[in-house]
């Protein structure tokens, strides 16, 4: 079944956000029936309207949330904590410069933590286990 996966990247970096674009369009090219519709964000607060501005009536405007922890101002996780209790059930995969954060990512739901630089594989490996629990219902 051919579905369109809403996809929303947060990266403060623009190098680190159009690599992390282009693998995606990689991955969705080789994979018929994965549609992705990709939105980037360079900073938290457009980031943050843009995922939770349609909590309220119930309707999600993204699947799945590619975050970077090191934001200027502002900590992935700490964001990604926010938007659970406003509601957020989606796919949240978190990405790192270490490790340091990877046990703190569960406490919020993560599916996925990334440490840069992260390889194709990584990244396909994250995508197809997000993919999975959007088609399983994660997303409710």
């Amino acid at each position: 079944m051919a579905m369109t996966y809403m996809i929303a990247l947060l990266d403060g970096g623009a190098a680190g956000l159009r690599e992390t674009e282009e693998r995606l369009r990689l991955y969705e090219k080789g994979h018929p029936g994965y549609g992705m519709e990709i939105a980037c964000f360079m900073e938290t607060a457009p980031f943050m309207e843009a995922v939770c501005g349609g909590l309220e009536d119930g309707e999600r405007a993204f699947h799945i949330l590619f975050m970077d922890i090191s934001m200027p101002g502002g900590n992935g996780v700490e964001d990604a904590r926010v938007l659970r209790q406003k509601g957020f059930g989606g796919v949240i995969i978190l990405k790192a410069a270490s490790a340091e954060y990877a046990v703190e990512a569960w406490t919020v739901g993560a599916l996925y933590y990334l440490v840069s630089p992260v390889s194709r594989e990584k990244l396909d490996r994250a995508v197809e286990k997000a993919v999975r629990e959007v088609r399983r219902g994660y997303f409710a």
